[in-house]
């Protein structure tokens, strides 16, 4: 499986704030940024070899619910 990097996070913000309007702080348009690290490893994370986040959706929800709650940039979270 291919998981997202913190610069693939980083470029569908910027996507989305261009496609939708947002103010976008150069250069990475950060708020938090541990919160991003912690998720970019927490999606894969495993435990006695089973992964925590199996299905596909469940991964989705996690990088979801961690970018909006843990406001993770400037703008364009939600």
């Amino acid at each position: 499986m291919k998981y997202l990097l913190k610069e693939d996070l980083i470029l569908i913000n910027k996507m989305t704030v261009d496609r939708h309007g947002g103010n976008y702080v150069p250069p990475k348009n950060l708020l938090n940024e541990n919160p991003l690290d912690y998720l970019v490893d927490a999606v894969k994370s495993e435990m006695f070899g089973v992964a925590l986040y199996p299905e596909i959706f469940e991964k989705c929800v996690l990088y979801m619910y961690n970018i909006i709650n843990n406001h993770v940039f400037q703008d364009g979270n939600k």
